[in-house]
């Protein structure tokens, strides 16, 4: 059995997670609240019966998940 005083709390150099620079972290905050708006608009757009409004908006909300998850991968 291990004491448990023999146990650190702080994470070891691999078990932490890749430093994200701050430009991408930026980028990510930015995309995910566009990613939300359009949801809402997506919504509001499906209870209005805007059949062309919806098309357009889940392509551009196609392309902001692509681009966030492509900047999650970097």
């Amino acid at each position: 059995m291990i004491p448990l005083q023999g146990l650190s709390s702080q994470p070891t150099p691999n078990a932490s997670k890749k430093k994200v620079p701050r430009h991408i972290q930026e980028q990510l905050h930015a995309l995910k609240v566009q990613d939300t708006l359009l949801s809402e608009y997506m919504e509001s757009a499906q209870k209005l019966r805007n059949l062309d409004d919806m098309a357009s908006l889940r392509q551009s909300q196609e392309e902001i998940r692509a681009e966030i998850a492509r900047l999650q991968q970097e």
